[in-house]
C-alpha cells in the first residue's frame, strides 16, 4: 500500500483509500484527489514485477479474476488465507534452508541491534524491510506530527 502512490504516479497526499476491514484484514480502494476510481489500475500492477509487496510477504499472486470482480484490493497478508498451500509450501521450503522465519527475524534484529548501537547512524537501516513492519515507524510519526500539529490529515 505504501508504493501504491508511485505505481500510478501520485504523491500520498494525491490519493483517497477507503477501507474494509482491519489491520492485517483488511481490503482497500483507491481514488485520486479529482474523485476517479484507480482500483482496477492497481490491480493490473499487482502483477507486475514490482508489486510492491513487503520483502516478508513471500510474492504469491492473488487470483486476478477475484480482485477484478470485486475491484478491491487485499492486504498482502491475504496470500496465507486464499493461497494457503502455496504459502506453506514456500515456508516448509524456507524452514529446510534459512531456517523459520522467527528464526530469520531474530537474525535480523540481532544485525539492527548492533546497527543501534553507532551513534553516528543517520539512516534507517535496510534491514527494517526485511523484518516486516517496514512502514509502522513512518505511520507513526506522520499520526504523531498530524496530531500535535492538528493538520486534519484524513
Amino acid at each position: 500500500m505504501m508504493t501504491e502512490p508511485a505505481m500510478l504516479g501520485k504523491k500520498k497526499e494525491e490519493l483517497i483509500y477507503k477501507f474494509a476491514g482491519l489491520n492485517h484484514f483488511h481490503w482497500h480502494k483507491v481514488a485520486d484527489n479529482k474523485g476517479n476510481d484507480r482500483t482496477a489500475e492497481l490491480i493490473d500492477r499487482l502483477y507486475d514485477e514490482e508489486n510492491g509487496l513487503p520483502k516478508n510477504i513471500f510474492d504469491i499472486p492473488f487470483f486476478k479474476e477475484q480482485l477484478k470482480q470485486m475491484n478491491m484490493i487485499p492486504c498482502g497478508y491475504h496470500r496465507y488465507y486464499y493461497r494457503e498451500e502455496e504459502m506453506l509450501e514456500h515456508a516448509l521450503e524456507e524452514y529446510q534452508t534459512i531456517g523459520t522465519r522467527a528464526q530469520q527475524v531474530k537474525e535480523t534484529e540481532a544485525e539492527l541491534f548492533e546497527l543501534y548501537k553507532d551513534p553516528e547512524l543517520d539512516h534507517k537501516p535496510e534491514q527494517l524491510q526485511k523484518r516486516g513492519g517496514a512502514y509502522y515507524s513512518d505511520a507513526a510519526c506522520e499520526t504523531i506530527a498530524s496530531i500535535y500539529g492538528n493538520k486534519e490529515t484524513q
